[in-house]
């Protein structure tokens, strides 16, 4: 049976059923489930390769030849008497050395012989994970008409970089790993490397990890196809979609055609894209390796199971982007391995460089102190092909990824020398990026870059010219678009030709300085072929000859470069030209847009195209500010971080593309606005019996640990469920659950949070909703039901949820939430709805009154029996810092005989939560490691030391409280939990005397 043993925050499913409710369009909350795959399970080896001298190699043929040797000769001496066994034993696997593991098809029995081996260091199930969004943003389909560059590509310069450097990525191999590719599509054909214009061969340039079409490469999701047509697309006839159109590309089918897959899939696409193989997996090559792999997909975050095939592929020279994730706006939501150190992560922006609210950000649960993302791209409204030749508009960090993998292709095309250079690559993409500075997300302003941009959004042209050596061609550069009235204008030739000389000469024009043009000798840098010179810009009539170019308001700069030698061109006269702006630009149109208790959305206009920065604080001068570092004239920021009931001041700043600013401090008034207060309307936390209307089989109490039932709630032990004694019974009407009236009229932001534990068979025979109502009760309308699943679906765990709901429910006088189980069919056992600490809370205005709370009626309570079966933790209410923390587990098993379990204690640090399993762990430095343990369970109660005594460390905040210790034991399949699992918070703070 399927073991469910991870889901993020549900897909929200609209099922309008009356006209009263029709939300307007809304980014679906994505459904990423996991489950484990049964007797299938990866053998995990202590040997590990050594792959640091690949960095010292000269070429990224030498790398990648050493660590594909050294990784497989590790695996295969390490392997050796284990496969043998299973040889022996006639038991199916598949060996793997781009880890040191195997891939066992077995029970339980094969998985406790092989556990105790003493080279195995652990055993991990296998698992299916939906990897990209089921609901994939997009756009109508369009006609594959000439539309030419799109304007994602535009923003990020790469088309200035064809025109202007002649660079489009040629020599440059870029591997999709994705749900396929169409390989004829006309805008991908003649890039595909296995396509010669007359015959194809897919050996060494497909691969299907899924099975589905292993000869030849098929696309049947489409995902594929669009995110390689932004790395490389171009049809000949004006679809000119891809960063980097003269690159090769190569594919990697490692999803099914729902974006799901299994680690195994993964797994095998990592390892042919090190070393690739022919189409019957035979004969691995490294020299035929990809120079840069995009993966627009990923596990949900803190989840290390591909981190050495990542740096394996680092290792051997090549660059691993990936996309950082959908699950903004909030703070570390970065999937997996978009969180890992070595991958080089790309988060989404919009037409315009703002950031995308559905971007994940950092930092990364696993790395903290680094920032993630790298770097941002477009991702919205993004157009690339489709198969069957059409073209289509999708929206997510899915899309912004290419774009980086593009870039990288310029870069490697344009600096050969950079090919394999992985560090160095790095850091001219940060280096060259438009920075946006924002105070969201853990910022640390030295640091240059931040976890909601990066270092910034990518810019080709920059990061190509900042790398690209001198040739025949000469390159003409300019360091500004404007030029002040007073100012200074800086020129820069790159020519091959002319290495040596010593100096070159240009000629300067300006509209007003024409006629008579200054001659600026430019000097020979350190750097042969690359010359440096300026001059001087003045407002004023022309003064031939003085070496001072005279300008005036709406002048256009011209500058002229004779070129000798312009490769097959000849002599050519390379010309660039700038505008001379004198005035400030102007700021308008301030507006306060959304507002909560914690933050503020600004908006402006400035009339001609500028970067812009807000200055705020609730005093004179101001310590904070936000950067907007591409040129518009439409603005937005938003403000995190701010305190309730809180009046504010800012100002706005302004700089045009010539250096000219403007602040609008509203003549020294500043602009102002005051924070929300948060409401809570609901919060039970089910402790009591809050008394609701329920229907049917809903009750309130304590859970009883069978037919798939908890053994308590999320925290506590009380919930609100559905036939608190086990499985609900069949052919049951629907029933209903119903929160009280909840006035809105005075909200924004309405956001529902409880935690679930859910039990029911396959749609539409049972059936189990969450609903809304806006009024009254009269109609209902389906948030989310059980439609969404294949067929049936059973949580072993709590799964907490919270829900911005704003959007629908503000404003109406009377909603009410309901959750509804039935009708029910007339097989299967399930537990049905199991619900706790449901919290509904609102911003209003500061003068809204808060609703009085319900009176608080203590339970009597039943009588605990002496050894419950599960898990108990004892630790100190509060710790401070620098004191010692000690933490006891308890581990109870009343009635059956002794077991050798898994046992797993974890924590929720600083408010980031990590599952089981062990890999998924905090291990910041000088931290203790908090593991999976197996531990002899005896009848009766058996107290161990859950972590050694530690010094909590200071966070540098006086009180945080709110944290939590779980704990657990699992069945030998480490697929459910045995009876209790404990929850137990604590928090830090100063020590009082």
């Amino acid at each position: 049976m399927k073991s469910l043993i991870y889901v993020t925050a549900m897909f929200l499913i609209f099922v309008p059923v009356s006209t009263a409710f029709d939300p307007p369009s809304m980014r679906s909350i994505e459904s990423a489930y996991m489950y484990e795959i049964e007797n299938s399970f990866f053998v995990i080896f202590r040997e590990t390769a050594d792959l640091s001298p690949a960095r010292s190699m000269a070429t990224r043929e030498e790398r990648g030849r050493f660590v594909f040797e050294t990784l497989r000769s590790t695996a295969e001496s390490s392997q050796v008497e284990i496969r043998a066994w299973l040889d022996q034993n006639d038991i199916e696997y598949q060996p793997y050395w781009i880890q040191n593991m195997i891939l066992v098809r077995a029970g339980q029995d094969v998985r406790e012989i092989l556990s105790r081996r003493p080279e195995v260091a652990s055993i991990r199930s296998e698992r299916y994970f939906q990897a990209i969004d089921p609901e994939t943003l997009r756009s109508g389909r369009s006609k594959p008409e000439s539309r030419g560059v799109e304007w994602n590509i535009q923003q990020i310069r790469a088309d200035e970089v064809w025109r202007e450097m002649g660079v489009r990525g040629e020599g440059i191999v870029v591997c999709d790993a994705d749900t396929g590719v169409d390989w004829q599509h006309p805008s991908l054909i003649n890039q595909y490397r296995g396509w010669d214009g007359i015959t194809a061969d897919h050996n060494y340039n497909w691969y299907d990890a899924t099975g589905t079409s292993p000869m030849v490469p098929i696309d049947d999701n489409g995902h594929g196809t669009h995110t390689t047509g932004t790395m490389v697309g171009d049809d000949g006839e004006g679809n000119q979609i891809g960063v980097a159109p003269k690159a090769q590309w190569i594919g990697v089918k490692n999803m099914n055609a729902q974006g799901g897959g299994q680690d195994s899939w993964f797994h095998n696409a990592f390892q042919w894209i090190l070393a690739p193989t022919d189409l019957n997996g035979e004969n691995p090559d490294p020299s035929q390796a990809p120079h840069v792999v995009n993966n627009s997909w990923g596990y949900m975050g803190a989840d290390r199971i591909f981190e050495p095939d990542v740096a394996a592929l680092v290792a051997a020279g090549i660059m691993v982007e990936v996309s950082a994730g959908n699950e903004g706006p909030g703070c570390a939501t970065l999937r997996s391995p978009g969180d890992y150190e070595l991958s080089f992560t790309t988060g989404s922006t919009n037409q315009g460089g703002l950031i995308s609210s559905f971007s994940s950000r950092g930092p990364s649960r696993l790395y903290p102190n680094i920032t993630k993302p790298e770097v941002v791209a477009p991702g919205a409204n993004v157009r690339s092909c489709v198969p069957g030749g059409g073209y289509q508009s999708f929206s997510g960090t899915s899309m912004a990824g290419p774009h980086t993998c593009g870039q990288i292709a310029l870069l490697w095309s344009a600096n050969p020398d950079l090919i394999g250079d992985i560090d160095t690559t790095r850091e001219i993409i940060q280096q060259t990026a438009v920075f946006s500075d924002v105070n969201e997300c853990e910022t640390i302003p030295a640091r240059g870059s931040n976890n909601v941009y990066g270092w910034g959004e990518i810019d080709c042209y920059a990061a190509v010219l900042e790398t690209i050596p001198p040739q025949s061609a000469g390159i003409l550069h300019l360091d500004k678009l404007a030029y002040k009235c007073n100012d200074e204008l800086v020129i820069m030739v790159k020519d091959s030709d002319i290495a040596g000389t010593g100096s070159i000469m240009v000629t300067v024009f300006s509209t007003t300085e024409y006629d008579d043009p200054e001659e600026l000798w430019l000097s020979e840098t350190d750097d042969p072929g690359v010359f440096i010179g300026s001059i001087m810009i003045e407002e004023g009539p022309a003064v031939p000859g003085d070496g001072i170019l005279q300008v005036s308001e709406d002048d256009q700069i011209l500058v002229d470069y004779l070129d000798e030698n312009h490769g097959d061109a000849g002599q050519v006269v390379i010309t660039k030209t700038a505008e001379v702006i004198c005035t400030p630009p102007i700021v308008f149109d301030i507006e306060i847009g959304r507002l909560s208790s914690d933050s503020a959305q600004i908006l402006w206009k400035t009339d001609i195209p500028s970067t812009t920065g807000i200055h705020y604080g609730e005093t004179y001068p101001f310590e904070n500010k936000i950067i907007l570092g591409r040129y518009n004239e439409d603005h937005m920021a938003a403000i995190a971080n701010l305190e309730a009931c809180t009046d504010y001041m800012f100002m706005i700043e302004a700089v045009d593309y010539a250096g000219n600013s403007f602040i609008d401090d509203n003549n020294g008034e500043f602009y102002t606005f005051k924070t929300f207060q948060t409401i809570v309307a609901i919060w039970e936390n089910m402790d009591t019996d809050p008394g609701w209307v329920a229907e049917g089989d809903w009750e309130w109490g304590k859970p009883e640990p069978a037919g798939g039932n908890p053994s308590s709630g999320m925290t506590g032990e009380n919930v609100y469920g559905f036939n608190l004694e086990g499985a609900y019974d069949h052919n049951l009407p629907k029933y209903a659950l119903e929160t009280p009236p909840l006035d809105l009229t005075n909200a924004t932001s309405t956001t529902v949070s409880f935690a679930m534990w859910l039990g029911v068979g396959q749609f539409p025979q049972h059936q189990a909703s969450w609903d809304v109502s806006l009024d009254g009760g009269q109609t209902w309308n389906v948030l989310f039901n059980n439609a969404m699943f294949g067929g049936p679906f059973q949580m072993n765990f709590w799964m907490p949820l919270e829900i911005d709901m704003g959007e629908f429910v503000d404003g109406f006088s009377d909603v009410r939430f309901r959750w509804t189980l039935g009708p029910t069919g007339d097989s299967g056992t399930f537990s049905g709805w199991n619900l706790d600490d449901i919290v509904i809370t609102f911003d209003a205005d500061c003068d809204v009154p808060t609703p009085t709370p319900r009176p608080t009626v203590t339970p009597t309570p039943e009588p605990t029996p002496e050894h419950p079966l599960g898990v108990r933790i004892d630790m100190p209410e509060m710790a401070h810092p620098g004191n010692i923390f000690y933490v006891t587990g308890h581990l109870d098993n009343p009635d059956s005989p002794m077991l050798s379990v898994p046992t797993f204690f974890i924590l929720e640090v600083y408010g980031m939560f990590w599952f089981w399993p062990s890999f998924v762990q905090f291990d910041p430095p000088d931290f203790p490691d908090i593991d999976f343990m197996l531990v002899n369970v005896p009848t009766g109660t058996t107290t161990i030391s859950v972590l050694d005594p530690f010094s909590w460390p200071d966070t540098g905040q006086d009180t945080v409280t709110g944290l939590w210790f779980f704990g657990a034991m699992l069945d030998q399949n480490m697929s459910s939990i045995l009876g209790e699992m404990a929850a137990q918070e604590f928090g830090y703070g100063p020590e009082t005397q």
